[in-house]
């Protein structure tokens, strides 16, 4: 089934660098919905949309820096609060844009997430979930590993709600009140997930369902039922983009509900479910579309028509765009001029752009009368700053690491130094420079120690603003890989910022779950250390040594077994520590020397 979609720019603001600032409100008296929108320059500001026109119906700014996540919520039928969230602190609006709520966090996490529902706020920091009924706190979980994602549903017990977090140490974690219930590991860190409720007769409606999307960009369906839990399908994606977002709604009005998919690389997809058959099948892409830049939100509704469903995307650099339903190519019915639907709403956006222009020529000209005067005083004027989105990721199929820097500026050049050799596998359309080995000099003066490799970067184009670099270490050796990024300000001014990045002795190693009885039963080398070794110590040895180790331990842990597998060689390894003990087992000789070497040392 191929869905047909126009796109259609709609809003500029400022870059969005947290995923979750759009909302739609509630269908209105015009039936349509009002557009919410929170950047990074700390400003939300709510839109109606008049034949493409955009109007500002309020405009806010409640914090001073970027707006971390926005939620509606009210109790009882009218759902038409606006929660937004900074730093440590929750804001509530009324649809018309003025203050009533306030509430700060006693933690010293951001709050990332929030959900709201009735008087209760379900709130999401870097590890830490809380809920806060009437303000004050009745249930809160500390997470092994950062919490990427988060919702709310009744998966456990039908008239209550249980938390379901989308966690980077490979698991999906569903807790009630401040107990864990259940977890379900996953291939790859879990970005993103949203509850999944089908509307068709075959399905068991007692089964709650979700919908996850993963960073080596895997999407997947599980099925919890009576404290289990079953792996419905997954649908691997060739080029691997970490999937940020996904948002489940019946696009066409046809066959049931769709998953709206937006990547780290800037595609937006649609999956559809074939009606004739069950949803255990894995459903097939509808529609895709390539934006060039990352997917920070997605929500769907009836925004510029009151009859024709919208996908509304938001994309890091601030720009909102439209995927309709609508035949918007052809005539509208109520224009004597004979102009499509697509002609009028961009004739309307043009207006909206002029006005916009003429106010922003008055904030340029209020800015150079600023910068004349600081550069006429003796002040030093602080580097100019910008954001930058930025990955590390193994990638399993390639054995090899994927360097990703996305800017809100062009990229004028990226240096990677190394003190690790590494070999470069692919550098995507970026013109690459490499010292060669002879003309490095290695200085022990150095701060930052001495460099074994050292290249540079360019983009084939000016406006460049995303560079994908693909590169393989090798095991043994580790250190910081120091990234360094010049991005162009503006014409006269130039910035930089140093990226770090680090590469572990057991660099190309992936954490497993579980491993098979054919794994199990094969040879194996082993090591084993004793002695007065607290368990806090023992847990750092093994994040020194391999990639996604959890920051903190379980509570009260009184010990950790982990699996890992070589994405060259396939080869096994295994890691198991308790008080006073730790022990490695690998079917390589070499890794067991790795160990040694860097435990003793």
């Amino acid at each position: 089934m191929d869905l047909k979609l126009q796109r259609s720019d709609l809003i500029q603001v400022d870059p969005i660098s947290h995923k979750g600032t759009l909302k739609l409100l509630p269908i209105g008296k015009k039936n349509k919905q009002k557009l919410l929108i929170g950047d990074d320059s700390g400003q939300i500001t709510c839109y109606e949309f008049k034949k493409g026109e955009p109007q500002v119906v309020f405009q806010a700014r409640p914090f001073d820096s970027p707006i971390s996540c926005v939620a509606i919520g009210g109790v009882g039928l009218k759902k038409d609060k606006i929660f937004i969230s900074q730093g440590q602190r929750i804001i509530g609006l009324t649809k018309k844009g003025k203050e009533f709520y306030k509430l700060t966090s006693s933690l010293t996490e951001d709050i990332n997430h929030i959900i709201i529902d009735e008087t209760k706020i379900f709130t999401g920091c870097e590890y830490i979930m809380n809920v806060y009924d009437n303000s004050q706190e009745i249930a809160y979980f500390i997470s092994n590993d950062v919490i990427n994602s988060m919702l709310i549903d009744n998966i456990t017990i039908e008239t209550e709600f249980d938390v379901v977090l989308a966690c980077q140490d490979n698991c999906i974690r569903i807790v009630h009140n401040s107990q864990l219930v259940i977890e379900v590991p996953t291939q790859s860190p879990v970005i993103s997930i949203a509850s999944f409720l089908y509307d068709d007769s075959k399905l068991n409606k007692g089964s709650p369902q979700l919908v996850y999307g993963l960073e080596n960009g895997s999407l997947g369906l599980i099925r919890y039922d009576k404290n289990n839990y079953t792996t419905v399908w997954t649908i691997d994606d060739p080029s691997r983009s970490a999937i940020s977002y996904i948002f489940i709604f019946d696009v066409s009005n046809k066959y049931g509900k769709d998953i709206i998919v937006g990547r780290d690389d800037g595609r937006l997809q649609v999956y559809s479910f074939n009606p004739s058959y069950s949803i255990d099948s894995p459903p097939t892409i509808a529609f895709e579309f390539d934006l060039q830049e990352s997917i920070r939100a997605i929500e769907c509704g009836l925004v510029n028509s009151t009859d024709y469903n919208e996908i509304i995307v938001a994309c890091y650099s601030g720009k909102l765009v439209s995927f309709t339903t609508e035949p918007v190519l052809q005539r509208a019915q109520d224009d004597t001029y004979g102009r499509s639907i697509q002609s009028i709403n961009n004739e309307n956006r043009i207006k909206y752009l002029r006005k916009d222009i003429v106010e922003l020529k008055i904030k340029v000209d209020k800015e150079k009368e600023k910068l004349k005067r600081v550069s006429n005083s003796s002040v030093l004027k602080p580097p100019p700053d910008f954001p930058i989105i930025s990955k590390f990721l193994l990638d399993t199929s390639l054995a090899a690491y994927v360097l990703t820097i996305e800017l809100q500026n062009p990229v004028d050049i990226v240096i990677i130094r190394s003190p690790v050799y590494l070999d470069f596998l692919e550098t995507g359309t970026s013109l690459i420079s490499i010292t060669p080995p002879e003309l490095m000099l290695e200085s022990n003066d150095n701060e930052e120690g001495s460099y074994k490799f050292v290249a540079s970067f360019r983009g084939q184009t000016s406006d460049l603003k995303r560079i994908n670099v693909t590169i393989r270490s090798t095991e043994g050796e580790f250190g910081d890989l120091l990234v360094t990024v010049v991005s162009v300000i503006n014409t006269n001014t130039k910035a930089a910022k140093v990226l770090r990045f680090p590469l572990k002795p057991l660099s190309l190693h992936v954490k497993c779950h579980l491993l098979t009885d054919e794994q199990l039963a094969r040879p194996r080398n082993s090591i084993k250390f004793t002695g007065q070794l607290p368990m806090l110590t023992l847990h750092e040895w093994v994040q020194s040594l391999l990639p996604d180790i959890p920051p903190r331990l379980s509570e009260n842990s009184i010990g950790e077994t982990y699996f890992f597998k070589h994405t060259f060689t396939d080869s096994i390894t295994l890691c198991s520590f308790k008080k006073n003990e730790i022990k490695f087992e690998s079917e390589s000789a070499s890794i067991i020397a790795i160990v040694k070497e860097n435990i003793v040392n």
